[in-house]
């Protein structure tokens, strides 16, 4: 969060309108409001959990925020609707079970929406990790092996 404070410190985009795809806990876009005081939409393809709404309403924030239901691989959102798009950890659950063309679709949706110049801030699980790491994941992480593809660089 911190270096997407310093991007957007830096980049000093005009950030109006901003959207967090696969938003279920809230988490980057509460971090984002917070930070910049932006109002912005929150989604993801099921109703966002009760406990989330809660915490918002709690940190004063529930009238900056406010929540969708959206497959990122197929927006409901008009072109060019977004100053920002952001994310985190979506497209591996996108592109499970070898579903390459929806990570595709996901990227082409965000680019739609995007406005020109808009801003795409995003973090995203990739599989190299140490031994313990990997270990972990199994050992923690059930769901990973079976609805995960971990994205590769390059």
């Amino acid at each position: 969060m911190r270096f997407w404070e310093q991007v957007v410190k830096r980049e000093n985009p005009i950030l109006g309108k901003g959207i967090e795809l696969g938003a279920r806990g809230g988490r980057p876009g509460i971090l984002l409001c917070r930070a910049f005081r932006l109002s912005h939409g929150c989604s993801d393809v099921e109703p966002i959990p009760d406990d989330t709404r809660k915490r918002l309403t709690s940190l004063g924030l529930s009238n900056l925020i406010s929540y969708d239901i959206a497959d990122a691989s197929s927006l409901p959102y008009p072109d060019e609707t977004f100053d920002f798009v952001t994310f985190k950890s979506i497209l591996g659950v996108v592109g499970a079970r070898q579903r390459y063309d929806k990570i595709e679709q996901a990227i082409q949706e965000i680019h739609r929406v995007l406005r020109p110049g808009g801003l795409l801030l995003f973090a995203e699980n990739l599989p190299q990790g140490g031994i313990l790491h990997r270990k972990a994941r199994h050992w923690f992480v059930p769901w990973v092996n079976r609805s995960w593809r971990y994205l590769t660089p390059g």
